[in-house]
């Protein structure tokens, strides 16, 4: 089983084909918590306890197809709120890096 550390960084090479490297560092943390169902400061204190996050090559291939994060964790926040949201909610993003050149 990876540790929490192990699962962060395989998503943020994920995120990093398509993101910024700071956004790509916020997206694995927030996959990484999420889904792993532990705080940030787990994740930072506790690095090396084992996680086990279902799919996580799914998640990985869902993060470089620019898929949002939003539909991954199945969770947005809205100002002090945090939705449930699904496919059938918009969620407002920038184009991927890869159409802004063509």
């Amino acid at each position: 089983m990876a540790t929490r550390r192990e699962i962060f960084q395989q998503l943020q090479r994920a995120a990093e084909e398509c993101y910024p490297a700071e956004e790509a560092r916020q997206i694995a943390e927030m996959i990484t918590t999420k889904l792993g169902s532990i705080s940030r400061n787990d994740l930072l204190i506790e690095p090396n306890i084992p996680l086990e996050i279902n799919n996580i090559d799914t998640i990985c291939s869902e993060l470089r197809s620019w898929r949002p994060v939003q539909y991954i964790i199945g969770r947005a926040e809205f100002q002090d709120m945090e939705l449930e949201v699904n496919e059938g909610v918009l969620i407002p993003r920038p184009r991927p890096r890869s159409s802004l050149n063509g």
